[in-house]
């Protein structure tokens, strides 16, 4: 198994999401996703999402997962968005109840 990664860095909300992937099955899983947000207008854009979906057909990657770490207090998932897109399986671990 060659495990590759990526790292896209998220400058309004200082995040970095990563991308990693196997370069033999061309799975891959992202780890907590950013949805862009301007609060002034509250308006919500893919901005992120896109470079993420870009990366993913240039390098003809199959998304499996969507990996949340935390519950995200400092920015808003992009996880649903991305599971539309591609129909990968958003994980989170199950203590996420006790937040």
């Amino acid at each position: 198994m060659s495990v590759q990664n990526h790292s896209f860095f998220h400058e309004p909300t200082s995040t970095v999401t990563y991308l990693v992937w196997d370069e033999a099955t061309r799975a891959a899983a992202v780890i907590d996703p950013v949805l862009d947000y301007e609060p002034r207008g509250a308006k919500v854009s893919g901005d992120q999402i896109s470079q993420i979906l870009g990366f993913l057909k240039a390098r003809a990657l199959n998304l499996a997962y969507v990996l949340e770490t935390h519950a995200h207090a400092d920015h808003l998932t992009a996880a649903a968005r991305l599971r539309e897109a591609t129909g990968a399986q958003v994980v989170i671990g199950a203590r996420i109840t006790a937040v």
